[in-house]
């Protein structure tokens, strides 16, 4: 789309209105527009939203006169500095400026003036659901990946290590900071500073550790495990109820099901479960010291 510059009679078109003093809501995305021009929205008296996102701008000159405005999107321009333009909007309390090209993080100072300030987007974050999700600059490829998302999305000021801090000081009535609560944002860094001073105590760590065993050597002894081995086995063939069926398919008697072809299956059977039962059988006696114990 060629680039265009902002005219009252565009103005006049996209909000349906022939007096322009009368525009409230004004919404002007994706229209190419590499300037406000001179004075095309000085007539608009009365507005009190307005959408420019998605277009070619670099500069917010002409955006002076708008001393009622309280919402402004200029998400997915190509803004590099915070200038005059924004100052004087005084009214203002919602400021989306994502997706623009502010490098350097000493600019939010210049909104300082804007005492009524309590959401403001330098990117989406991980929270963020701003007016401009919609009109993001399409891209070539559907499958775009995440990361080039975030890189389109942030201005490079964000990855300042003070970003957070430097912003939330210079707009103390800031509520909401790229879709995050601000006194959240405060308390989870406050909740990692914490964190990170904690050191060990030196009590706790020269007291040894206990060596006893966990378990007796009484744990491990078992009854006859032929009889429950035999049990579980003849369930798992899905056999009669006949210990001999369990014999002789294992090998024994000669005349089995499987004529002792089948013994190293039935041994190693056998071996799973007379381990099974030792777990189980240790894993129990521990279970009961614990419970008299704490009776």
């Amino acid at each position: 789309m060629s680039q265009q510059i902002l005219t009252e009679a565009l103005i006049k078109a996209h909000s349906g209105q022939y007096d322009v003093e009368v525009v409230q809501r004004l919404h002007l995305d994706r229209l190419g527009l590499s300037s406000l021009g001179g004075s095309s929205l000085g007539n608009c008296l009365n507005l009190l939203d307005l959408s420019l996102a998605g277009n070619n701008l670099t500069s917010t000159a002409g955006l002076s006169t708008l001393l009622t405005l309280r919402r402004l999107n200029l998400s997915y321009n190509k803004i590099k500095r915070i200038d005059d333009g924004l100052q004087d909007l005084q009214s203002l309390t919602h400021l989306d400026l994502r997706g623009n090209a502010i490098a350097e993080v000493f600019e939010v100072q210049n909104l300082m003036s804007l005492v009524q300030l309590q959401s403001l987007y330098f990117q989406s974050g991980t929270t963020g659901t701003g007016d401009s999700a919609n009109v993001a600059p399409s891209s070539s490829s559907s499958s775009s990946s995440s990361s080039l998302a975030v890189a389109v999305d942030a201005n490079p000021m964000c990855s300042h290590a003070q970003y957070f801090q430097l912003v939330t000081t210079s707009l103390p009535a800031l509520t909401i900071l790229d879709g995050a609560l601000v006194g959240v944002i405060e308390a989870s860094k406050l909740i990692e500073d914490s964190v990170k001073n904690v050191k060990p105590d030196e009590d706790v760590l020269a007291v040894p550790l206990p060596l006893d065993s966990w378990f007796l050597q009484a744990d491990l002894q078992v009854g006859d495990k032929d009889e429950a081995a035999a049990a579980v086995l003849q369930e798992f063939i899905g056999g009669g109820n006949k210990q001999d069926d369990v014999v002789a398919f294992a090998g024994g008697g000669g005349g089995g099901r499987g004529g002792g072809v089948y013994a190293p299956a039935i041994a190693s059977h056998d071996r799973c479960v007379e381990t099974l039962r030792l777990e189980s059988t240790t894993l129990l006696r521990k279970s009961a010291a614990v419970l008299s114990k704490a009776d």
